[in-house]
């Protein structure tokens, strides 16, 4: 058979031409790609000029901005230091009330007329405040503020700190300007502090923003403390804690201005141009930071954009190198084609002849089996003809093949169908996984089928075993726990849907632990055989008696009322107390029950609580002397009212 890869019937012409326009394809699409890539870097490189800018404008504003604020509470400080100088004793705490109401109104007054004062103040020598502004109401025995810095440096006059503020101070968060009033010996008497809180100059950055002067959505302004690079001030706040140390990170310098650099946030994790500012005599740096996202924002759509188109040009060189060697394959490649079909023709009707699953041909229109394979004939019996006509004549439910053809419809000509279905074969029936695959068709919907029947009754009878085994008791062969609990929650919520009655038996069987160790363990198997049996006998087929475990049992009663529970606990009881004794070795092992009885309430949570209350009425039979029967006396619902109690036994409120 010829290769297609070795013909080569090609137009030569046509193939110099297409690989001219190739080569001239190629060449604008270098020219446009280097033209592309010097103006991308020339974008960014315009963009972050500016935003650098940007960033020392709004910095420098920023700085002048504090800078005349702090001069502006200096000079409030000043004014009520005087005040004190001239109308105060040495010691502030001897002061009267008239020199007491003079600077209480002086700093009510000037923290009033002052925006940028969130609270004025005046401390004694050790840092504990004695007056406040009235806009905070009470001084607290523990209100402190640290003067430190100007106790231990008689020298300086005035001092910033950072107050952190939470959620057990009266006070905001800001910055507290300190002044220090000192005495004739040149020693502080007192400080007079000002405090100006974070949210006022968080008030300022978003006037400025809304004024036009922001710098992105992700862009931050914050003021560290030079000393312990303790964070002062940040917004947005993010993650950040005022107080805490800044975490290490690496800056990456911004060409040659010492001022800029990269970093990415420790708060947010995003890549920010950051220009830093020092001020206040270099106690703390004014940091102002632009988002890498945001002010490349353009440069990145440009990139995008050139990429892209970059890449729909290589696609179309790629495509025309592609045409020239299409078109001399084509030829070649169609008698090749045609070729294989013809073997794979060949070679699948062989396959379905051979295939050891049942196959058939069916018209979708009216079920006609047009064909089947081999396979087919061993499965049913007969090969398709006038026993067996039509698709529908091989389930056992007709619903089944119209689910089939519903699901050949929706799925068109790609996609198949599957499902479990019974199978009539003869007079009997088997299991199979049944497969729809609609065959090609020149219209939009399907015309023809292909059935395929997997024969699974091996496997069903497999799983209908394995499900016995879960969920029956190996030894009594009543259900076990699993399936109790299964059965029962379903009559629960029936139950409590419709307000029927729903009783619980607790089954235990008296002294059983000696039977063990009297009889050995075979002894109590024989015992808890004969308790199932006596179980069996004694309920109706509607009720469901379990094993819980152990020598416990249960037995559910739906459709009960309390008396007639109990009446069928008694029936319980007497039979398992009279009836003749399990025998172990030609030895007689007589037993007896004690029984818990418990209804349903309105208020049950479900069906564990009912279960603990039958436990509880057994647990009062056990210590009431065995072999009895006692029950948790219903409370007044809206229930089937129950009836009295039979002989013999005893509910509890």
């Amino acid at each position: 058979m010829t290769d297609p890869h070795t013909a080569f019937p090609a137009n030569k012409p046509l193939f110099q031409y297409y690989a001219a326009m190739t080569w001239l394809l190629a060449f604008l699409a270098c020219l446009y790609i280097g033209s592309s890539a010097i103006r991308v870097y020339q974008h960014r490189h315009e963009l972050e000029q500016q935003i650098a800018q940007q960033l020392q404008n709004v910095a420098l504003s920023s700085r002048r901005s504090l800078t005349l604020q702090i001069a502006q509470l200096t000079t409030t400080e000043n004014l009520v230091i005087d005040t004190l100088n001239d109308h105060l004793p040495l010691d502030l705490a001897s002061a009267n009330r008239q020199q007491v109401a003079i600077l209480q109104a002086l700093l009510t007054r000037e923290a009033a007329a002052n925006d940028d004062i969130e609270l004025l103040g005046v401390a004694d020598r050790h840092g504990r405040v004695l007056f406040m502004s009235n806009n905070v109401t009470t001084v607290r025995a523990h209100d402190q503020i640290d003067v430190s810095m100007l106790r231990d440096d008689p020298v300086r006059a005035s001092a910033i700190t950072i107050y952190q503020g939470g959620p057990r101070s009266a006070w905001p968060s800001g910055f507290v300007v300190t002044r220090s009033v000192r005495g004739e010996n040149g020693l502080p008497r007192a400080y007079v502090f000002a405090l100006q809180s974070h949210e006022h100059f968080q008030r300022r950055l978003k006037e400025q923003e809304q004024a036009g002067f922001s710098l992105g959505r992700h862009s931050v302004v914050a003021i560290v403390q030079t000393p312990g690079n303790r964070l002062a001030f940040r917004y947005p706040m993010a993650d950040a804690v005022i107080g805490a140390a800044i975490p290490p990170v690496a800056h990456q310098p911004f060409r040659d201005r010492p001022q800029l650099s990269y970093w990415i946030s420790p708060y947010d994790h995003i890549k920010h141009l950051v220009y830093e500012l020092p001020f206040a005599n270099g106690a703390f740096l004014l940091r102002v930071e632009a988002a890498e996202l945001d002010f490349l924002a353009p440069w990145y759509a440009e990139l995008v954009f050139t990429g892209v188109s970059t890449l729909l040009l290589l696609m179309a060189l790629a495509l025309l190198l592609r045409l020239v060697r299409q078109g001399a394959r084509q030829a070649a490649q169609l008698q090749f084609d045609k070729e294989q079909l013809d073997i794979g023709a060949r070679a699948m009707t062989r396959l379905i002849a051979t295939a050891p699953v049942a196959l058939a041909h069916v018209r979708l229109d009216d079920g006609l089996l047009l064909r089947a394979n081999p396979a087919f004939g061993h499965l049913f019996g007969a090969m398709p003809g006038e026993q067996l006509k039509v698709a529908e004549s091989l389930f056992a439910d007709p619903a089944g093949w119209r689910e089939l053809c519903a699901g050949a419809r929706l799925a068109g000509a790609a996609e198949g169908r599957s499902m479990e279905a019974t199978l009539k074969v003869g007079d009997a029936t088997r299991h199979a996984l049944v497969a729809v695959a609609p065959l090609p068709s020149r219209r939009d919907e399907p015309r023809e089928l292909l059935l395929s029947f997997t024969d699974t009754e091996t496997q069903h009878a497999r799983e209908q075993a394995l499900a016995t085994i879960a969920y029956t008791d190996p030894l009594t062969q009543l259900a076990n726990r699993r399936a109790f609990f299964q059965q029962a929650d379903a009559a629960f919520a029936i139950a409590s849907r419709y307000q029927r009655p729903l009783a619980l038996l607790m089954i235990d069987l008296d002294r059983f632990k000696r039977v063990n160790d009297s009889f050995g363990h075979a002894a109590g198997d024989a015992v808890l055989v004969r308790t199932a049996n006596c179980l069996r006998h004694s309920v109706r087929h509607a009720d469901l008696p379990a094993r819980l475990g152990g020598e416990e049992f249960v037995v559910m009663l739906p459709e009960t009322t309390l008396a007639e529970a109990l009446e069928t606990a008694e029936r319980i009881r007497k039979t398992i107390a009279d009836a003749p004794p399990a025998e172990f070795e030609g030895r007689a092992i007589p037993i007896t029950a004690s029984l818990g009885v418990a209804m349903m309430r309105s208020d049950s949570k479900g069906i564990e609580a009912i279960l603990n209350e039958a436990d509880m009425a057994l647990y009062e039979a056990k210590e009431t002397g065995r072999n009895k029967v006692r029950c948790v006396r219903m409370a007044a619902t809206n229930m089937a009212a129950p009836g009295a109690p039979p002989q013999g036994s005893s509910c509890k409120s």
